[in-house]
């Protein structure tokens, strides 16, 4: 099972949303029997993202990261991580969550806002002002004087 799982993950990656919710079953059922494999947790994830389903793709992800604090999630569920994390003041899994997606689309900019605002928050000033640097240069100066804002209004809360 484990082989033909892994080559119906790399179809779903290929084929989209449509190829993961049909392998959502199998997935489930191999983690059903297999509650310590942080991959096929990840794998759940990315699954339920595809349903979409953000509250059960996140808890997945959850486990699967508690699991393997180093288990790849992909980008759209690393960032999705990131803005759950922040939302919800886990500032260090935020940052962690955008790093990881940064990993897999340098340049990403809702991984590098998001990383932005993380940083500002955790009170790394020179580390988020450093992001934002690259903001303006891969995005512009308008994007990144709006970031700038963004981060200004979070610590004003």
């Amino acid at each position: 099972e484990g082989r033909s799982l892994e080559r119906a993950c790399l179809r779903a990656e290929r084929g989209g949303p449509s190829e993961w919710i049909q392998l959502l079953p199998r997935l489930t059922a191999h983690v059903d029997q297999n509650p310590r494999d942080a991959q096929a947790w990840a794998l759940l994830a990315r699954a339920r993202a595809a349903q979409p389903n953000e509250k059960e793709a996140l808890r997945a992800a959850a486990e699967a990261t508690r699991l393997d604090p180093n288990v790849h999630l992909g980008h759209s569920l690393s960032v999705l991580v990131a803005r759950s994390s922040f939302e919800s003041g886990r500032l260090d899994a935020a940052s962690r969550a955008a790093e990881s997606a940064l990993a897999s689309q340098p340049g990403d900019l809702k991984a590098l806002e998001l990383l932005v605002r993380a940083l500002a928050a955790r009170g790394l000033l020179d580390k988020s002002e450093a992001t934002l640097a690259v903001v303006a240069q891969s995005h512009g100066s308008a994007r990144a004087a709006a970031l700038a804002w963004r981060v200004a209004d979070d610590k004003s809360r």
